[in-house]
């Protein structure tokens, strides 16, 4: 074990659990939001050519810093949603819906309005 793990693994624990216990008693009751879905396409004038690679969808409600900067795993992260691209056309769209894992909020079924 290096020097800052050993330095770390005392506070892993309880900052676990403070997260765990906020994410339980500290959010709203859901509202079934099922329909929510994000479409992401491109256009060829973009790329002609078939696309790989992965799309996030960050939602938060602070402007700043800018939404990838907003991602850690506290409290107040905003949403994460992600897929996984694989040969996406262009003109073709990737869905983003209520069945894609998220962090903290498991699917965007489940995000209180």
């Amino acid at each position: 074990m290096s020097l800052r793990n050993m330095a770390l693994a005392p506070i892993l624990p309880l900052a676990t659990a403070a997260f765990w216990i906020g994410g339980v008693t500290g959010m709203p009751d859901p509202i079934v939001t099922a329909n929510l879905e994000f479409g992401v396409s491109f256009d060829a004038s973009q790329s002609r050519e078939a696309l790989d690679g992965r799309i996030l969808l960050i939602l938060t409600t602070r402007p700043d810093p800018e939404p990838r900067f907003q991602v850690t795993a506290s409290f107040d992260a905003p949403l994460v949603y992600g897929i996984d691209i694989d040969g996406l056309a262009p003109g073709t769209e990737a869905v983003i819906d209520a069945g894609v894992f998220g962090f903290p909020i498991e699917s965007l079924a489940n995000i209180p309005a």
